[in-house]
């Protein structure tokens, strides 16, 4: 996987989690890293040949997503907001962290400007993982189409 998520794509380090648990310097455990590598290379390459979908305009109701900031382009965001009829809502499940780091503060700050799509409403802070992931805070926030 991307090193930080997306503020360096394409930045990978093999053996590295298998350095770590074993506490040594020896590298080892690499071919499971690699297979891990080639499957984030195919998935970020299907990020990068993503298209538009053609057509729709104002065709949704509502789309909703559940912590997935960090797993699709931001230019979802765009898509969504295109696809969803005025007077319509995005209840987007939004991690801080790569909500930032990851472009959605600028696209959204596009859509405000143009008038395209307003925050109606921003939940508390809470743990969505509390078992196994503690740390992995998220926010609900309602989006209106105009």
């Amino acid at each position: 996987m991307g090193f930080a998520g997306c503020q360096w794509p394409g930045l990978y380090f093999l053996g590295l989690p298998w350095l770590s648990r074993r506490g040594s310097s020896f590298v080892w455990g690499v071919w499971h890293d690699a297979s891990h590598l080639a499957d984030q290379i195919t998935i970020q390459r299907n990020y990068q040949a993503y298209a538009p979908m053609e057509g729709g305009e104002g065709s949704v109701d509502c789309v909703t997503t559940c912590g997935t900031t960090s797993q699709m382009p931001s230019a979802s965001l765009r898509e969504f907001a295109r696809l969803i009829r005025p007077g319509g809502h995005i209840i987007f499940a939004v991690v801080p962290g790569p909500w930032v780091d990851c472009g959605y503060v600028e696209i959204l700050s596009e859509l405000e400007s143009a008038g395209k799509i307003s925050v109606q409403s921003r939940g508390p802070s809470f743990q969505m993982l509390p078992t196994t992931e503690p740390e992995f805070l998220c926010e609900i926030w309602v989006m209106k189409i105009h």
